[in-house]
Order: structure tokens, then C-alpha cells, then sequence
């Protein structure tokens, strides 16, 4: 008994301190996170703070043409990043909850847009009369990184090379401009570069085959003509390019008059050249049709050139079927055929809608009348070729 007394009276005495202790353990907690508390509007504001510079240097990077590129790998390495970051034991629920709320800003960023949407070019219509309605479809493309093409100078004051434009005198003096809605022709018109006549000249055939049958003269007394001149005789005038072009071995280069550049009297002859190799130029060859004479006013185009494929058309097998043998297509053509026939006779009719409309837009907006024939990526209502550039500045004679 005495025994047992002595025990509980033992368990008092060790029990006190504990009891004692009691509040200051239960308070522990909420003295060890006070700090924490105490902080965390400066953890909540901290991500914020130091995205700000970051930010505001992505914008600045993001304005330089040259860093572009660059800003964009640098902020999808931050992104990539990001997952890491919110690992950290700490502050990972206060900086999953900043990333969420900065997410939209960070998605106004130019550099975030174009990683998930490429940039691309819109093609752009015709320019005279409005030709282009506003339901035509702007076929967007990946932008491009484009064959090599080098216009090496072989004279001093050598012609000027510019990006062959779509318009054409004729096209434009058609009633209502109806030229200009033939979208084919103002892509071929603009699908390659011209070279421009520096001098404006005349050229007289008299008939006969002599080189000394064609006589050249300035519209300027004492001006040189040195980029015209006879060579073969047989009624044909040359030009030289004053450039030595040079392009991937796959490509060539096309040499020619500018597509649907009328000149009567005389006609360009076209020709294929190896650019890939070739370490010399070329003439661009004129024939006359017929005894006369003919002229070439200054800065009036007297050659066309534009890039082919050097052989890959070598391997086309062209195979002639039955319209028949497709019967989607062969619908669609009927579709199609209908619906001239019917506009046609609209048009015949004076009906006022169908003359307001003026013409079929099927090609333009790259659609079949049924719908069920769409173009793709590479449909376009206008080409628009890029300026020759000087890979350094140019020489005196051109500025």
C-alpha cells in the first residue's frame, strides 16, 4: 500500500513539468509560422517583382528585328524552367498561384503568341478597281527560308534589277480593269525580277541576216548603248544582264521577256541556264517579226528572270485519263460548268444582281462552287517577290 502511495505521488511530481509545459507546446506552431505569415504578402509580391525586369527586357529583345529569334529560344527555355521552379519545397504553391495569374500577360507577349502560331504572310489582291471582295479567302503560309539566289555585278552602272511588278498597261486600260481579275496572270506577271533598260534606243531591221542589218540609235545623241548590241545578225538584238547569276545546283534560271509585256515588232525568246555552275552570263536575245523599226525606252524592262528546278521535271510522267475515271472530280467540273453557263446567261440577260457581281470568284477565293474543292496553304491572289538586296553597301555609281 505504501508502496503504491509512493508510486502515484512519483507520477505528480514527474507530470508537473509537462502540464506546465503544455502551453508553450501548443503555442510552437503558431510561433514558428508567425514568421512565416509575416512574410508571405513579401513572398506573394516577390515572383511579381521579379518578372517585372524580366518582362520589360523580353519586350525590349523582342523589339530588335536581329534578336528576335533568339528571345524566342530564351523564353521557351524559361517555360521548360518553369516546372523545375515550381518544385522548390517552399515557395511551390505561392509561385504556381503567381505563374497563374501572370499567364494571360505572359500570353500577350508577341514571343509567346508565335510559339504557337507561326508567323505567316497574308497574300494580298490585286490593286486597281477593288478586284479583290472582301468574303476572298488570305491564304496564310510558314514563312520561308528561300534558294539561293546571287546577283553578282560584272560592269559598273549595271542595270537595275527590281521585283518584277503585277500591273500591265493593257491589263489596266481594259473595261473596268476585267483584266486584273484573271488572278493567274498577275501571278505570272510578278514571279520573278526585271532588269531595266538604262538607255532608251531605237532598233531598225531592214530584212536581210548581216549583223550590220539591225542599226541601233540613242534616244539621246552621245549616250552609249552598251547594254544593247547585234551579235548573230538574222534579225536578233541582244541585251547583256551585266550580272552573273548563280543559284543552288538544283535550281537554273529562267531567261525571257516579262510575261504579257506586248511589244509589237518584236518578240523576247526565252531560254534555261544552268546557273548552278555556269561561272560566265548570258545574252537576253531579242527577234524581230518583221522589217521595222522598234523601240526600248529607259528603264523599261528588256529581261525576265525567275528560278526553275533544274531537272525535277525530268522525272514527271504525264498520263492522260477520262474525266470519267474520277467521278468526285468529274461532279465538280459539272457543278462548275453549270454555274458558268447559268452566269453567262445572267450577265446576257442584264440581270442586275449577276452584273453586280461582275464575275465568278470561284479561283480567286480558291473554292469550288460546291464547296467541296478547297485550296490549300500555297492559294494565292497576288505574288510579291522580295527587292534585290547589296550584300554590302553599293558602289559609288549607285548611289
Amino acid at each position: 500500500m505504501r508502496a503504491t502511495c509512493r508510486g502515484r505521488a512519483r507520477t505528480r511530481q514527474l507530470g508537473s513539468p509537462v502540464l506546465l509545459a503544455l502551453p508553450v507546446l501548443l503555442a510552437l506552431p503558431v510561433l514558428l509560422a508567425l514568421p512565416v505569415l509575416l512574410a508571405l504578402p513579401v513572398l506573394l509580391a516577390l515572383p511579381v517583382l521579379l518578372a517585372l525586369p524580366a518582362l520589360s527586357a523580353l519586350s525590349a529583345l523582342l523589339a530588335l528585328p536581329a534578336l528576335s529569334a533568339l528571345s524566342a529560344l530564351l523564353a521557351l527555355s524559361a517555360l521548360k524552367a518553369l516546372p523545375a521552379l515550381l518544385a522548390l519545397p517552399a515557395p511551390s504553391a505561392l509561385l504556381a498561384l503567381s505563374a497563374l495569374k501572370a499567364l494571360p500577360a505572359l500570353k500577350a507577349l508577341p514571343v509567346l503568341s508565335a510559339l504557337s502560331v507561326l508567323p505567316a504572310e497574308i497574300s494580298k489582291g490585286p490593286e486597281l478597281g477593288n478586284e479583290v471582295p472582301d468574303d476572298a479567302v488570305r491564304s496564310e503560309s510558314p514563312m520561308m527560308t528561300g534558294p539561293r539566289l546571287d546577283c553578282y555585278v560584272l560592269i559598273d552602272r549595271a542595270p537595275q534589277l527590281v521585283a518584277a511588278p503585277t500591273g500591265r498597261d493593257w491589263m489596266d486600260a481594259t473595261s473596268e480593269h476585267f483584266a486584273n481579275r484573271c488572278t493567274p496572270l498577275l501571278i505570272a506577271n510578278a514571279n520573278g525580277w526585271e532588269l531595266l533598260n538604262p538607255a532608251g534606243f531605237s532598233a531598225t531591221w531592214n530584212g536581210w541576216n548581216g549583223k550590220e542589218d539591225i542599226t541601233l540609235r540613242p534616244h539621246e545623241p552621245g549616250t552609249h548603248l552598251h547594254q544593247a548590241g547585234v551579235f548573230f545578225g538574222h534579225g536578233i538584238l541582244s541585251f547583256h544582264p551585266g550580272y552573273l547569276f548563280r543559284t543552288d545546283p538544283d535550281w537554273m534560271m529562267s531567261v525571257r521577256g516579262s510575261p504579257n509585256r506586248i511589244k509589237d515588232g518584236i518578240h523576247p525568246l526565252d531560254g534555261l541556264v544552268e546557273t548552278g555552275w555556269l561561272p560566265f552570263s548570258f545574252t537576253m536575245n531579242w527577234k524581230f517579226t518583221r522589217p521595222g523599226t522598234v523601240h526600248f525606252e529607259k528603264d523599261e524592262p528588256f529581261c525576265f528572270v525567275t528560278m526553275v528546278p533544274a531537272v525535277t521535271i525530268e522525272s514527271v510522267q504525264p498520263v492522260i485519263r477520262p474525266i470519267t475515271e474520277d467521278p468526285a472530280l468529274h461532279r465538280e467540273y459539272k457543278s462548275w460548268n453549270s454555274e458558268r453557263v447559268r452566269f453567262n446567261a445572267a450577265i446576257g440577260l442584264g440581270d442586275p444582281l449577276t452584273v453586280e457581281q461582275k464575275w465568278q470568284k470561284n479561283y480567286l477565293v480558291g473554292k469550288s462552287p460546291t464547296g467541296q474543292s478547297v485550296a490549300g496553304e500555297n492559294h494565292r491572289v497576288k505574288r510579291s517577290l522580295k527587292a534585290p538586296t547589296w550584300s554590302d553597301a553599293p558602289p559609288i555609281s549607285k548611289i
